[in-house]
């Protein structure tokens, strides 16, 4: 039934000849009937005596979302052209937001994340109903991206804010990983919640900051020289993480002196790659990006010398 009404709404909508003023007052009555159909829906399952728990409900398949979806689309197209000041504004705002959040609410959580219908709202400038509908269905993503608009004082706020409101460890997953993906570095160190350390303990690349922050130079030495083994397709991210490594290594209460060593041995064997490449301390000085150049073995260092005729044996030892 409901596809059959969608067909002819996108009938009359799609139909350039069209009134505006028809065109709204279709999208009025499609809404109305499938509000209709959302209250019998509702209404079955308030009566039901079998409760199906987090099972999969039947209007949770997308195909069944999908004439809704379709019909909030152009619900939002025909506002947009009729503008706020269309005598039928309200009516279909009120709408929108009934099919809106009937929509969401069989969404799955992954679904909702970054919700155009919230994207929607906001784009015909009604920011409190975008906020409200993304609290209601915890579209993390959406409020982090927003409140992260906010000037600084204000952002922070409103992230102390959400995380007391939802007191959720899937929102702050969400937050730390909008953090590290968007530049706030500093603020994801400041973090002190124990859902932090989890987050860090995951992120290889960025955990040895923590480490760091927390005066665990030991564990953080290590895992840095980890990562140097493992950027050899980029001589300048290993020599920086080598000096990382070697730096919080001096820092312990007890150098182990084994470790120091073999930092050193690594460091040493890129400034012998640089004697090949004098440009390659140009680029490690670079505040631009460069491309990556892959660090050489030993037994590559060795070669090249050898098969250069004009090599001075003693450069090697400087």
């Amino acid at each position: 039934m409901f596809n059959g009404l969608l067909e002819e709404e996108e009938d009359i909508i799609g139909n350039d000849d069209e009134m505006l003023d028809y065109k709204v007052e279709c999208i009025e009555y499609v809404g109305t009937a499938l509000i209709i159909g959302k209250e019998a829906i509702d209404q079955r399952r308030d009566d039901a005596v079998l409760d199906i728990g987090n099972d999969l409900r039947w209007t949770q398949e997308k195909h069944i979302l999908k004439p809704f979806i379709k019909h909030l689309n152009m619900l939002f197209n025909c506002i947009n052209q009729a503008g706020h000041e269309c005598s039928k504004y309200v009516a279909l705002l009120k709408q929108g937001v009934v099919i809106a959040a009937f929509i969401m609410n069989e969404q799955a959580f992954d679904d909702r994340q970054n919700s155009p219908i919230v994207a929607k709202f906001l784009e015909i400038s009604e920011h409190t109903i975008a906020i409200e509908l993304a609290k209601r269905f915890q579209d993390y993503k959406t409020l982090i991206r927003l409140a992260c608009a906010l000037p600084d004082i204000e952002r922070k706020a409103k992230i102390e804010e959400y995380k007391e409101f939802f007191s959720s460890g899937d929102f702050c997953n969400m937050l730390y990983e909008y953090y590290l993906e968007n530049g706030y570095m500093r603020d994801l160190l400041e973090v002190k919640e124990p859902e932090a350390n989890l987050f860090f303990a995951t992120q290889t690349n960025v955990g040895w900051m923590r480490d760091l922050e927390n005066g665990d130079f030991a564990k953080a030495c290590h895992t840095l020289k980890t990562l140097s083994r493992k950027s050899n397709d980029d001589v300048i991210l290993k020599r920086r993480l080598l000096s990382f490594a070697k730096l919080s290594a001096l820092c312990e209460d007890e150098v182990d002196e084994n470790f120091l060593e073999g930092v050193k041995r690594d460091l040493n064997l890129i400034k012998l790659q640089q004697k090949l490449d004098p440009n390659l301390e140009m680029k490690f000085d670079s505040p631009d990006p460069v491309s990556k150049i892959r660090s050489c073995t030993a037994e590559e260092i060795i070669r090249a010398n050898l098969s250069d005729t004009s090599c001075n044996i003693d450069r090697c030892f400087e």
